[in-house]
């Protein structure tokens, strides 16, 4: 897969026909597998290639910054998720106030057919474009009627009932629904950081943790939470806490993660954490050791959780 940025980059010798999907693609869920795969589909019948073109910042963080918008996945991690379903070509515009001023005309004009010269444009129903989003799926049609390209609308895509979109995904990781938002997904919900130094409770309560520095901008709902995790090429299960250690009399968010089985020095290192299943609410408990009792349950239920995932996985 090929990848160009900057506006003065438009791969204007990407083999045609080109056929392009536009979008932020966020989270990469299953609706935008779905109209992804669809592109794919388009151009390996054309004999053509498969674009992206894509906006960095997301225009959300650069128009309506009090929203305070937190993204599912970072640049890296979005383009090699788009890579997956097969695309050949992403296309990374730099998205400023005087691109967000552009006509939905001057839009398709300059970029879509001048820069790019698309064959075939496949966006979802819903999708809006140029100057205050004025561009409808209906103006888009008309245009490539004029511009001589083809426009095709897809989805939504439902997953056991519920749209599958960024926005979703976001509300259900803020009420620390993983088990579903990775349904949404079609993966659990991954986040990366490294290690730092700690109060060192956990290991004095014989529960030793890595504490993290976590990369991304969302974090599912404080808690505990079964998860996976790896370091380097080993992946190690685990259960994670997602709080201010109320029992302490802590007020900061911290994030530890305790993995099974492993008991090597880890400062430093990067960890990759896969969210699985969310066990409780943190609390505060009357004393370390019924704090302790706890965290012996809720690592019984996770090991409980691998055993019958594995086994499942072998049925």
């Amino acid at each position: 897969m090929k990848i160009f940025h900057g506006r003065n980059a438009l791969p204007q010798r990407l083999k045609r026909p080109v056929v392009l999907t536009i979008g932020n693609f966020d989270g990469v869920h299953k609706g935008h597998q779905a109209l992804l795969r669809q592109v794919v589909k388009r151009a390996r019948a054309l004999r053509g290639t498969a674009a992206v073109l894509t906006f960095d910042p997301h225009p959300v963080k650069l128009l309506n910054p009090d929203r305070r918008l937190k993204l599912l996945t970072a640049t890296e991690e979005k383009r090699w998720l788009i890579g997956e379903t097969g695309v050949d070509a992403i296309i990374c515009f730099p998205f400023t106030r005087a691109f967000s001023r552009l006509s939905p005309e001057t839009f398709v004009r300059k970029v879509l057919v001048g820069g790019l010269r698309v064959h075939e444009v496949v966006v979802g129903r819903d999708y809006a474009f140029g100057h205050g989003r004025m561009g409808t799926i209906d103006l888009l049609r008309a245009l490539g009627h004029r511009y001589h390209f083809h426009v095709h609308s897809f989805g939504p895509v439902k997953v056991g009932g519920m749209i599958a979109s960024s926005s979703n995904v976001r509300f259900l990781l803020e009420e620390g629904k993983v088990e579903k938002a990775a349904q949404l997904l079609g993966r659990p919900y991954t986040l990366s950081g490294h290690v730092v130094h700690g109060a060192g409770r956990g290991a004095g309560l014989g529960f030793p943790t890595a504490n993290l520095h976590l990369h991304g901008e969302l974090i599912p709902k404080p808690g505990v939470y079964v998860v996976r995790a790896k370091v380097g090429r080993r992946t190690c299960d685990g259960v994670a806490n997602l709080g201010t250690d109320p029992t302490f009399g802590g007020t900061t968010m911290n994030y530890e993660v305790h993995l099974f089985n492993l008991r090597k020095d880890l400062y430093g290192k990067p960890l990759i954490v896969e969210f699985l299943k969310r066990l409780r609410d943190e609390k505060k408990f009357s004393s370390p050791a019924v704090l302790v009792a706890q965290i012996r349950r809720d690592v019984a239920r996770a090991k409980r959780f691998f055993i019958s995932a594995r086994a499942r996985r072998g049925s």
